[in-house]
């Protein structure tokens, strides 16, 4: 057996097997095609290369522009993903995609206008914050959404292959949690006393339950049961452009789940309903009289809060990281951390951990 080296192998001196790609057939299983060269293994990569981009230019023919595509597959992908995904999608689409892809025609798109889409996006700035480059995993994301919908034109005879697929991916950079030290919690937690009752409840519930943005704003009073201790996770808060908020089971399946429900924050809790005098609504991050608050507020009032009292840099998300970190600190396998903050279900023994700390 000679050495493989991808979809080029060593067949004895001088001499290679070469595999190209040619697209999928009608049952979707890829079509691979394979020829043999003599000569060094540079010779194989320069006839391999000439191969796949004869399969490139000798493809179906299609007029259709890259956004006639991308508009035909949103309205399929419409039908099966949920409408946060389905909005996001568009957003990318619009934001970076179409603008640098979009009028190429399907069967003219080429590695090198993939290659070159892909050094865009690494020079490209966060539109948010507009002198930070837009991070490793953002890039990736869109780097793979273009690929997905190529590869659907693929499956629809559109192209012999997808040009995606001879481009390497963006390179994931390490990703660094942001989280808060046991001193930048003691801090945050004196900060805190200053605010009013309702934000102090709210930025206790991530900070000690480490649940997520959504799940904190879709939370309900009768999600708290303050005589068994506990909090059961049950819906997420979601808001897509241009449609009313709305509620949605949690990030997966397994994210439903009870957690124990820490001393500190039940007493949070129990004044800040009791300041709402039983009010007229069902949920604990309350809006309007009657309503409940929108997904952002949360996020925009943390924000203010850390620059107000001059606390390091973080945003709300930090504090779910900050609650596992707290968890690890105390003892908690990291097994356990991970099924509190709705990995999978467990339960355990939470209300001492943050008794020395708050």
């Amino acid at each position: 057996m000679g050495k493989h080296d991808g979809s080029i192998i060593n067949r004895g001196k001088n001499c290679w097997r070469v595999f190209v790609s040619g697209g999928f057939d009608k049952n979707r299983k890829r079509i691979r095609k394979s020829f043999t060269v003599h000569g060094s293994r540079q010779d194989a990569v320069k006839e391999q290369r000439k191969a796949q981009r004869e399969l490139l230019n000798n493809g179906p023919t299609s007029s259709m522009r890259l956004k006639d595509w991308a508009k035909r597959w949103m309205e399929d992908m419409a039908r099966s993903r949920a409408l946060t995904t389905v909005h996001l999608y568009r957003r990318m689409l619009a934001n970076r995609i179409l603008p640098l892809l979009g009028d190429i025609r399907l069967d003219q798109l080429q590695p090198r206008d993939i290659a070159r889409f892909k050094r865009q996006l690494d020079g490209d700035s966060n539109q948010r914050y507009k002198d930070q480059k837009i991070s490793s995993h953002t890039q990736l994301k869109y780097f793979r959404l273009v690929s997905c919908m190529l590869q659907a034109a693929v499956y629809e005879g559109l192209l012999t292959v997808n040009p995606a697929e001879q481009v390497e991916p963006p390179r994931l950079e390490r990703y660094r949690a942001r989280f808060y030290e046991s001193a930048d919690v003691q801090q945050l937690w004196k900060a805190l006393q200053k605010e009013p009752v309702m934000w102090q409840a709210i930025t206790a519930t991530v900070l000690l339950l480490g649940v997520r943005r959504g799940e904190l704003v879709g939370l309900q009073w009768g999600d708290i049961d303050f005589n068994r201790e506990e909090v059961h996770i049950r819906r997420a808060a979601y808001f897509v452009g241009g449609e009313k908020q709305g509620t949605k089971t949690p990030k997966t399946a397994l994210s439903e789940r009870t957690i124990p429900l820490p001393a500190p924050l039940k007493e949070l809790l129990k004044h800040w309903r009791e300041s709402q005098g039983g009010g007229d609504t069902d949920f604990i991050c309350a809006g309007a009289p009657g309503g409940w608050m929108s997904v952002d507020t949360p996020t925009r009032w943390f924000a203010d809060f850390i620059t107000r009292h001059k606390l390091p840099p973080i945003g709300l998300h930090g504090l779910r990281h900050t609650a596992a970190t707290l968890m690890i600190d105390a003892g908690l396998p990291i097994r356990a951390v991970s099924e509190h903050l709705g990995h999978s279900v467990a339960a355990y023994p939470l209300r001492p951990l943050f008794a020395h700390l708050l």
